[in-house]
């Protein structure tokens, strides 16, 4: 019998492990970059939003605080503004909140005062925490990546999965033109030499044949 109830009582573990590690799933969250992919043009600009999916319905399931790294390619990207949203409320009034920008990265930073209850209203399925800008210096393939901790709003680390934006490159526009120009000189100097020298014969001036060519 005792060998029966702790073989019952380790399965009932096992369940309820199972069980907790479902609940985890269920209340992580996604921080993601809106586009997720964005082509690059050098001279041009990158707008993007930093969001947080998978939110709504408990304490447990909203961000009340969260402190997230982004960083980049410094000889593609430069960052020209990193704002961030409401959220976790009105900065100052309702969140303490603060934006260290770096030449390669930037930390975001921000701590809700409201209530649980006044999270849960504030934040369903989708919300924005952060639009950045950069400026283009180089067209080349690159992507920003963001890590960080997120905790809900009791306090309690939230479960994150995070991605990043690709950003592939449009080639600029001089390499076309030198391609089209290079082809069109091409073409040109093979046809000259297919058609060789040509020759034509003219009048006889003082019983001589006049020939003119090359």
């Amino acid at each position: 019998m005792r060998r029966l109830r702790r073989g019952a009582r380790g399965w009932m573990l096992v369940v309820a492990g199972l069980v907790g590690l479902g609940s985890a799933a269920a209340r992580a969250v996604t921080i993601e970059f809106d586009p997720s992919q964005a082509t690059l043009s050098a001279g041009g600009t990158l707008a993007l939003d930093l969001r947080a999916g998978g939110l709504g319905g408990t304490p447990q399931s909203v961000i009340g605080s969260f402190d997230l790294f982004l960083s980049w390619d410094p000889a593609v990207l430069q960052l020209d503004a990193a704002t961030l949203g409401s959220a976790l409320g009105a900065i100052p009034a309702e969140a303490v909140a603060s934006v260290s920008p770096g030449l390669d990265s930037v930390e975001l930073f921000e701590t809700s005062l409201l209530d649980p209850s006044a999270l849960v209203a504030l934040q369903n399925g989708t919300v924005v925490l952060s639009s950045l800008a950069w400026s283009v210096l180089d067209a080349q393939a690159s992507h920003v990546d963001v890590i960080g901790l997120v905790s809900d709003g009791l306090g309690n680390r939230l479960a994150s999965e995070f991605g990043s934006a690709e950003l592939p490159a449009v080639p600029e526009p001089t390499a076309w033109i030198v391609f089209v120009v290079g082809a069109a000189l091409v073409s040109s100097a093979t046809g000259q030499l297919r058609g060789g020298p040509r020759r034509t014969r003219g009048r006889a001036r003082g019983g001589q044949a006049v020939s003119q060519g090359s």
